[in-house]
């Protein structure tokens, strides 16, 4: 454990961090006095706890209760905003990012150190953001910096300092779009223009560590959605998630007490040898599908179409036109407890 500001212990765990040197390994459930929470790693643990509908998602932090809704009214907001994302409306905005992608990508210089996430991610998913949201380019980079700090402060949930500039750019965010459609909102401006550029820069830094997986995909791009899962399993972004117990249940040999707090190491879950071979590789020909990254059950991310959507078409390109991709620089690391991504990618495309 460690502290912020002199404040409440949290949660440290360092080997769940992409460039520690150690990889992470999954333990068994046990009990932390100073976070007062459960810690789960276990792969088969985490699935039983995210499929419960009687762990409500909460915040990790030590005191802070969550906020409860009926069973009625969390799938009422599932289905509005499942209805908002339809596959029409997914493949109208997949054409228009594959096609400002495929222009992006042509601008990018070969043998030549770019940063990555500045010269490509970040205006194309800002570009996606205004897109599914509706709103001007202008409007959206005079939001931009409110969404920063939502996100910011999500990265790290123990930082009083963060939280407090949070709450007036949540506010105004959510006034802004408040006339929006469910899952057309605010939360899906910050995810959009914030976290998805966080996700892609933790994928394709990987992609650095393990550069023959790069060629695989350049050399078989129909690879590229198992690709894509693999890269969420073992990039994925969340490294921590909170649960509170609205009963009394059991996850394996432990009985979760009602009112009790759990933890998930999700990246520790993710590299459990019960459940993947070789957990601390990456293979992009790796069967996948059914890791945690966007969640699962009825508190997954109900979103994650759209995330899969924009992770795929805003690679796919790069992996078409570049053969080879290389680390030029030491990455300067961002977030915190809560996810953790390059606040920069500095990198050499080959032809």
């Amino acid at each position: 454990m460690t502290q912020l500001n002199g404040g409440p212990s949290i949660p440290a765990w360092p080997d769940d961090e992409l460039d520690f040197s150690t990889p992470s390994k999954p333990q068994p459930p046990y009990f932390d006095k100073d976070l007062d929470a459960w810690i789960f790693s276990r792969h088969a643990d985490i699935h039983s706890a995210l499929r419960s509908f009687d762990l409500w998602p909460s915040s990790v932090k030590k005191g802070k209760q969550p906020r409860l809704i009926d069973k009625a009214s969390h799938h009422k907001m599932r289905a509005d905003t499942t209805q908002s994302l339809s596959p029409e409306r997914l493949r109208g905005w997949r054409l228009l990012l594959a096609e400002r992608a495929t222009d992006a990508v042509k601008a990018l210089p070969i043998n030549t150190p770019i940063d990555l996430l500045a010269s490509y991610a970040d205006p194309l998913c800002m570009f996606l953001a205004e897109t599914v949201t509706s709103i001007s380019h202008e409007e959206a980079l005079l939001l931009y910096a409110s969404a920063r700090i939502v996100s910011a402060s999500a990265a790290e949930p123990y930082d009083s300092e963060l939280s407090k500039s949070a709450k007036p750019a949540d506010e105004l965010l959510r006034n802004h779009f408040q006339s929006r459609p469910e899952g057309l909102r605010d939360s899906t401006f910050v995810a959009l223009s914030q976290t998805i550029p966080c996700m892609l820069g933790n994928a394709w830094f990987s992609l650095t560590q393990f550069p023959s997986q790069w060629s695989i995909l350049h050399q078989h791009p129909d690879l590229l959605e198992a690709g894509v899962e693999e890269l969420m399993r073992y990039a994925g972004l969340v490294r921590t998630l909170g649960r509170y117990a609205t009963a009394d249940i059991q996850i394996g040999d432990v009985l979760i007490r009602r009112g009790e707090k759990i933890i998930l190491r999700m990246i520790a879950a993710h590299r459990d040898p019960e459940r993947y071979s070789n957990p601390n590789e990456l293979i992009v020909e790796r069967q996948s599908r059914g890791n945690f990254a966007l969640g699962m059950g009825e508190h997954s991310c109900v979103g994650a179409v759209l995330i899969r959507m924009a992770t795929t078409t805003t690679t796919a390109p790069l992996l078409t036109r570049f053969s080879s991709i290389e680390l030029v620089d030491p990455v300067a690391w961002k977030g915190g407890s809560a996810f953790r991504s390059p606040g920069s990618l500095w990198v050499r495309l080959g032809d």
